[in-house]
């Protein structure tokens, strides 16, 4: 997974809902949708996340936010 995968994957925990709109990872990111949308595209493509709804992705595996949660509070120390 590339740096900015990363980012966007770690954007999409720090949200916090199961389902998460494509907009709020942009938000979390400083990004614009367009930007997101590559990355975006790749994590789906590699089946990390799959989308949700219209606008919506979230996490293919079970509990793969709490490990990215984890992995965060890690990182921090």
């Amino acid at each position: 997974m590339t740096e900015k995968e990363r980012q966007f994957v770690q954007a999409m925990v720090k949200v916090g809902h199961p389902k998460v709109k494509a907009q709020e990872i942009g938000h979390q990111m400083g990004q614009k949708p367009g930007y997101i949308s590559v990355y975006q595209r790749k994590l789906i493509d590699d089946q990390i996340i799959m989308p949700a709804s219209y606008g919506y992705v979230q996490f293919m595996l079970p509990f793969f936010d709490r490990f990215v949660e984890k992995q965060i509070m890690f990182d921090e120390f």
